[in-house]
């Protein structure tokens, strides 16, 4: 798995949280898991994972607080994120309650 540089789930009908171990993975680039069913926060391991280039998240039931890092600032500016109402945070200018 160490050399997996692009990742593409999208469309799997994937029910479950996003593994923290995969923003760990050292040659990753590019993660698409859109249009599932993840639900959960968005692993620590994502918000730091600067070798990540592009993280496609929209269109599942993800919810909390993005951390304000460079990485999510980055994400958020790009619109990785739409279609998971329950995330929100300064991020994505959306108060959590």
């Amino acid at each position: 798995l160490n050399n997996i540089s692009y990742l593409n789930l999208a469309e799997n009908k994937l029910v479950s949280r996003i593994p923290e171990n995969i923003g760990y993975l050292p040659n990753l680039r590019w993660l698409d898991l859109s249009d599932n069913k993840l639900t959960g926060n968005i692993p620590y391991s994502l918000t730091i994972a600067t070798q990540i280039k592009k993280l496609r998240l929209m269109n599942n039931s993800l919810s909390g607080k993005v951390p304000d890092t460079q990485t999510m600032r980055l994400f958020a500016m790009t619109a990785f994120f739409p279609g998971n109402d329950g995330l929100c945070g300064s991020v994505l200018g959306k108060e959590c309650s």
